[in-house]
C-alpha cells in the first residue's frame, strides 16, 4: 500500500513541528498576499491622482528575441495628449506602424515608399498621429507629383542597432525606394545597453543574440507606480530638469571642445576618462559599422540612406561621431536659421516632455519636404505654397477632440468638404473604422 508525500511527512515530523511549518507557510501566504493587495490599491491610486505615467507605463510592445521588444499589431489604445491631457486613440496597422491604413503586401499602391528608423522622436507617443511630421510630409509630397508613401517605423527607446534590425525584419524591405534613420546622441549609448552587435578582430560586424527583458521587469514596466517611484528618486526626468541637464552638459561640451580626448569625456554613461575614451571609441565603431552595413544593404536594393540630426542641441555636438558616406540632414541647423541660437527647442518641443510638439513637427515636416523634393528631383513648391497646403492638411482634423491648427488657418467649416473627406479618408482610416465599429 502506498502513502502520500504528506503521509510521509507526517510520520516524519512530530505534530508540534508539523503545526510550526503549516503555521510558518499560512504566514508566509498572508504576506504575499498583503504584499500583492498593498501594490494594487498603490496601482489604483496612482493611476487615480494623476495620468502623468500612462503614455510610459501603457505600451503597446512585446518581447522579440530579434529586436528585444517590437511594437505589436492591430492594437488599440486610448493614451493623453503629453500637455494638454486630451485623450486620443493611439493605433498601430497589420504591420505594428503608426501609420493611419493597413498594408497588404499584394495590393501595396504604386508608389515611392520612404522608410523612416528612429526611436520616440519618430514615434512621439504623446500625440494623435495626424501631427506626426511624417503625414503631412507625405502629403506635401504627394501635393507637388506622383505617389508617395511615408512610412513611420519609429520605435520608442530604439537605438541605431535595433532601427537596423526593424529594417532587416520588415517585409516592406525590398519596397522602400529611401530609408531615413534619424539620429539621436543617446543612440550610441544604445550600442552598450542593447549588446546585439560587435566587431570582429577585422572590423566587420557581428551580429549577437539577444538577451530578452526578464518577465518580472517586463511587468514592472507597465505599472504606474513605477515611475511614481521612479521619480521620487530622480530616475524619471521631468521636463524642467531633463532642460537644465540638458544644458548643463552644452556648457560643459562646449569648455571641452579643444580636444577630440576631452571632448568624449561629456558623453553620458562613462565615469573615468580612460573608460570613457576607450569606451566610446569601441561604442563609435560599432556605431558607424551598424550605419555602414545597413547603408550597403539599402543601396544593394536600389534605394536612397541618408541620415537626419533630430532637432536637439545635443546631436549637434555628436554628429561628429557619425563617419561614413551618408548625406546628413541637420534639423537643428535648418531650424536656427528661423529662430535665434540656442532657442530652438523652446520653440519645437512639447511644455511636459522633450519630444516635438504639433508646431515643431509642422516646421520639420515643410523642412523635411525641401529636402525629399531636392532628393527626388522634384521641383518645390514655395514657402507660401507649402504652408497654404499645410493649412489644408490640418483643416481636415479641425473638428477632432484633440484638433491642433497653425495660426491663422480657420476651422474645418471653412474648408473645401471634398479635400476634407479625402484627407480624412487616407490620414485617419483607421481611427474611423474604430469609430464605426469596424476594427
Amino acid at each position: 500500500m502506498t502513502t502520500s508525500s504528506g503521509s510521509r511527512l507526517d510520520a516524519m515530523l512530530p505534530r508540534r513541528d508539523r503545526t510550526s511549518l503549516l503555521g510558518r507557510s499560512l504566514d508566509l501566504a498572508l504576506a504575499g498576499v498583503s504584499l500583492l493587495v498593498a501594490v494594487f490599491l498603490a496601482e489604483g491610486a496612482v493611476r487615480w491622482s494623476t495620468t502623468r505615467y500612462r503614455n510610459a507605463a501603457e505600451t503597446f510592445t512585446t518581447a522579440d528575441p530579434f529586436r528585444l521588444w517590437r511594437p505589436m499589431p492591430n492594437t488599440v489604445q486610448y493614451l493623453e495628449h503629453a500637455d494638454s491631457s486630451r485623450p486620443f486613440p493611439l493605433i498601430t496597422n497589420n504591420l505594428g506602424l503608426r501609420h493611419p491604413r493597413d498594408l497588404a503586401l499584394d495590393r501595396l499602391e504604386p508608389s515611392t515608399r520612404i522608410g523612416l528608423f528612429g526611436d520616440s522622436y519618430l514615434a512621439q507617443l504623446g500625440l494623435p498621429s495626424p501631427y506626426l511630421f511624417p503625414l503631412p510630409l507625405e502629403y506635401l509630397l504627394n501635393a507637388s507629383a506622383a505617389r508617395f508613401e511615408v512610412l513611420n517605423f519609429g520605435v520608442s527607446s530604439y537605438g541605431v542597432d535595433q532601427s537596423y534590425r526593424t529594417y532587416l525584419a520588415t517585409p516592406l524591405r525590398d519596397h522602400l525606394d529611401v530609408v531615413v534613420y534619424f539620429f539621436c546622441f543617446n543612440d550610441i549609448n544604445n550600442i552598450y545597453e542593447t549588446g546585439l552587435y560587435d566587431l570582429a578582430e577585422d572590423g566587420s560586424l557581428v551580429s549577437l543574440t539577444a538577451d530578452l527583458v526578464p518577465w518580472w521587469l517586463s511587468l514592472l514596466s507597465r505599472l504606474h507606480l513605477t515611475y511614481f517611484v521612479l521619480e521620487r528618486l530622480g530616475g524619471f526626468e521631468s521636463l524642467a530638469r531633463w532642460k537644465e541637464r540638458q544644458e548643463r552638459e552644452l556648457v560643459t561640451a562646449q569648455q571641452k571642445r579643444t580636444s577630440d580626448d576631452r571632448d568624449r569625456s561629456i558623453f553620458q554613461g562613462f565615469h573615468t576618462e580612460e573608460r570613457e575614451n576607450r569606451e566610446l571609441l569601441h561604442a563609435v565603431a560599432v556605431f558607424n559599422a551598424v550605419l555602414t552595413v545597413w547603408r550597403n544593404d539599402v543601396e544593394a536594393r536600389g534605394g536612397t540612406f541618408l541620415v537626419v540630426l533630430l532637432p536637439v542641441q545635443l546631436n549637434r555636438i555628436f554628429h561628429r561621431y557619425i563617419r561614413g558616406e551618408y548625406e546628413v540632414v541637420d534639423l537643428f541647423e535648418d531650424l536656427s536659421r528661423r529662430f535665434p541660437a540656442f532657442q530652438v527647442e523652446r520653440e519645437v518641443l512639447l511644455r511636459s516632455i522633450p519630444y516635438l510638439s504639433e508646431a515643431g513637427n509642422y516646421l520639420v515636416a515643410s523642412l523635411l519636404y525641401e529636402t525629399f523634393a531636392a532628393l527626388l528631383g522634384l521641383t518645390p513648391g514655395s514657402p507660401a505654397w507649402v504652408e497654404e497646403r499645410l493649412r489644408v492638411y490640418y483643416q481636415a482634423f479641425a473638428d477632432r477632440p484633440y484638433a491642433w491648427l497653425p495660426k491663422g488657418t480657420v476651422g474645418v467649416e471653412g474648408a473645401d468638404p471634398a479635400k476634407v473627406e479625402a484627407l480624412r479618408e487616407r490620414y485617419l482610416q483607421l481611427e474611423l473604422r474604430l469609430e464605426h465599429g469596424k476594427r
